[in-house]
């Protein structure tokens, strides 16, 4: 059994899985454009020394927190992607698929 396979036959779990990554995106990108302008003006500004106060280290972390945010919205595109298939898959009673 894929993993496609079992989040398309667990529905509910895949939703709660699809809101749980959504928010945490939210939240882990929430200031990440004003941390790295924060932090570039900071290196800018005084050089070497803030390199050494860990201006460098501040611009890993968020380069790594971009990149985890990332994961975070695959994560979410994959349980939408298996939440429209399940949902097209549905039948809609009293309606009929023949035409006449």
């Amino acid at each position: 059994m894929t993993i496609y396979n079992f989040f398309y036959k667990h529905p509910f779990l895949t939703f709660l899985l699809l809101m749980g990554s959504g928010l945490a995106f939210g939240a882990m990108t929430l200031n990440i454009f004003r941390l790295v302008a924060a932090n570039w003006k900071f290196i800018t500004t005084y050089g070497f020394m803030a390199l050494r106060e860990g201006g460098l280290q501040q611009a890993l972390e968020i380069i790594i927190t971009g990149m985890l945010s990332m994961v975070v919205y695959l994560i979410f595109k994959f349980c939408e992607r298996i939440l429209i298939d399940w949902m097209r898959g549905l039948t809609i009673p009293g309606k009929s698929t023949s035409t006449s």
